[in-house]
């Protein structure tokens, strides 16, 4: 039986009995939106969308035109991933050393062979978030495909704060809203669960 059956029973003679059999109280006006259903719909989250979908594709596209203008070669870039200085907590989540065969003039080779989506979430945060600091002297600051990095790595820091950060998040939010912390607090809790 759908959702919807269970919600139309809440119309007829029997609405708190309904109530009690199936946990539903009443239609969400979420369901009235075209192509939206709150049972078929699934949140979205930072991890899958962002650091293991948008990131790599991009990071991908990217280093493939920095290879292909010359910036900069694979072995470079699997030089600066393997020696970087990485912090304590990203030790455990160090990316691996990508194949120079992957890469083709045209972007990677073929998009089921995209080394970086090899990556975990994990590997991809502390790649992305230490790649100006890896690759950024061999690359022109004005290059538009840079650019557009950088402002990705913004919005990757924006939706998964600091340590500090989030401690400030917390502390902020739980006295702004005075201790009822709401979907608010899904922000602190969910960056503590990517990174774990």
């Amino acid at each position: 039986m759908s959702c919807n059956y269970h919600c139309s029973l809440l119309n007829g003679s029997l609405p708190k009995e309904t109530s009690t059999i199936y946990g539903i109280t009443h239609n969400s006006p979420l369901n009235e939106l075209s192509n939206f259903h709150v049972v078929d719909q699934l949140p979205q989250e930072v991890m899958h969308i962002l650091l293991e979908g948008v990131v790599p594709y991009e990071l991908s596209l990217m280093l493939a035109s920095f290879i292909d203008q010359k910036y900069l070669v694979v072995e470079l870039f699997n030089d600066r991933i393997t020696c970087f200085a990485y912090s304590t907590q990203e030790a455990k989540n160090i990316p691996s050393p990508i194949k120079p065969r992957l890469f083709t003039s045209h972007g990677v080779s073929q998009p089921t062979c995209n080394p970086l989506y090899l990556y975990i979430a994990a590997q991809m945060w502390a790649l992305a978030i230490n790649l100006p600091l890896m690759i950024g002297d061999q690359i022109p600051q004005d290059n538009e495909k840079w650019e557009c990095f950088l402002m990705l790595l913004d919005i990757l820091q924006l939706c998964i704060p600091s340590r500090e950060d989030l401690q400030k998040m917390h502390y902020n939010y739980g006295t702004a809203l005075c201790g009822t912390l709401s979907s608010a607090d899904n922000k602190v809790h969910f960056s503590f669960v990517i990174k774990s």
